[in-house]
């Protein structure tokens, strides 16, 4: 009787096995293809690896598709590498400076993307050294981020390799499939391109979109698109009139949100301040129609743009208002984007804080930049 139940107990659990293999084979082959496309797309990639790849072929664009894990400790990796004495941070749109801008012997890193939000800046800030390798830190502004929540919305690590390469393959699997069946991409150019370019991700590979060795960010798309200045000025029009739009929130109460804000900010400046760090801040610049339509909405634009400039004087930093593109002369063609200018903007821009700032002083050369911009034939530079 014994022997007899022990048959029954273990040919129940054969079959048990069985339906879960026969459930599993389906879904394995479901998850095929995305695993093959994150693999040959180098999508599983760490940061490290990323970092380390750049290294070694400096030419080489990192600019994933379907892996949507936080920039920060990507930026944060580069910076701990490179040991630069110049940093460009805030959000993404300080992403367009570009070691270019300074001087040859100048080491710099574009950190933008790991600062989306005030303690996103200062816990960078906190972590970068205290021995007075880091000279200058270009801190872009956004009136967004002045106005909004500070409390940090970024990820500060990313998960093992197993658990991300199982995450992305069973998260993004639906929009593989509906990518792949819109043409966005064939296997053969996958294939293709991760054997005959270092690009990591299939933004890079395919599009051109990613982040250069210095951490600047090259549209390659946007670059490419004979339609984006039209396609661009549509999408500016759209925005400034969902900005007038947009339901009234108290003075009061932003205000109230802002004098909170400006106390991180502080402790930002006094941080830097003893890591003996300039900072030369900047709110970044809007298109025109939609920098009438902050303005004409209320005063915090300005108001936020009036406090910051008394917070950088009282220790002694320079900052620009640099929302208007008159201001240092940018137009609104070179936009890839309602939100994000062209390298040539920020370009512009940086002449402009070059020349009225002495922090960068010895580490860029306004003659230099404007060979540069002179040299440029279009909204974006050719290099």
């Amino acid at each position: 009787m014994v022997i007899n139940h022990l048959f029954i107990s273990n040919f129940s659990m054969l079959i048990f096995f069985k339906k879960i293999f026969i459930f599993v084979i389906p879904v394995g082959l479901l998850l095929l293809f995305p695993a093959l496309i994150l693999f040959y797309g180098k999508e599983y990639f760490s940061y490290k690896d990323i970092v380390l790849t750049q290294e070694r072929y400096p030419e080489a664009l990192f600019g994933f598709a379907y892996n949507g894990a936080s920039f920060y400790p990507y930026k944060k990796y580069l910076t701990e590498v490179r040991k630069p004495q110049v940093i460009a941070l805030g959000t993404s749109r300080v992403m367009q400076f570009r070691k270019e801008f300074f001087t040859s012997s100048t080491s710099f890193i574009n950190a933008g993307g790991a600062g989306k939000s005030l303690l996103d800046i200062e816990s960078f800030i906190n972590d970068l050294p205290s021995d007075g390798s880091v000279k200058v830190i270009i801190l872009g502004l956004d009136e967004e981020v002045v106005t909004g929540p500070s409390a940090s919305v970024d990820v500060k690590s990313e998960s093992v390799l197993p658990v991300r390469f199982t995450e992305m393959a069973i998260v993004m699997a639906r929009r593989m499939y509906l990518d792949y069946m819109a043409h966005k991409y064939t296997i053969k150019a996958i294939l293709q391109a991760s054997s005959l370019t270092h690009n990591i991700g299939l933004s890079a590979m395919l599009y051109g979109n990613g982040f250069r060795s210095d951490g600047s960010y090259l549209y390659g798309a946007a670059m490419n698109d004979t339609s984006r200045v039209s396609t661009v000025s549509t999408q500016i029009l759209d925005r400034a009139k969902s900005i007038r739009g947009l339901s009234k929130v108290s003075d009061d109460k932003k205000i109230d949100t802002i004098y909170s804000n400006l106390q991180v900010v502080e402790r930002i400046l006094i941080n830097a301040k003893e890591k003996n760090i300039k900072i030369v801040g900047f709110m970044p610049p809007y298109p025109t129609p939609i920098y009438d339509a902050k303005i004409g909405r209320d005063g915090m634009l300005a108001y936020s743009s009036k406090n910051l400039s008394e917070l950088f004087s009282k220790y002694h930093y320079s900052f620009f208002d640099l929302s208007s593109i008159g201001t240092f002369g940018g137009k609104d063609t070179e936009f890839v984007d309602y939100n994000h200018g062209t390298d040539v903007m920020y370009l512009r821009l940086m002449i402009y804080i070059d020349e009225h700032s002495k922090s960068l002083s010895g580490l860029s050369d306004p003659v230099i930049l404007k060979d540069l911009l002179k040299r440029s034939t279009g909204d974006f530079l050719d290099f």
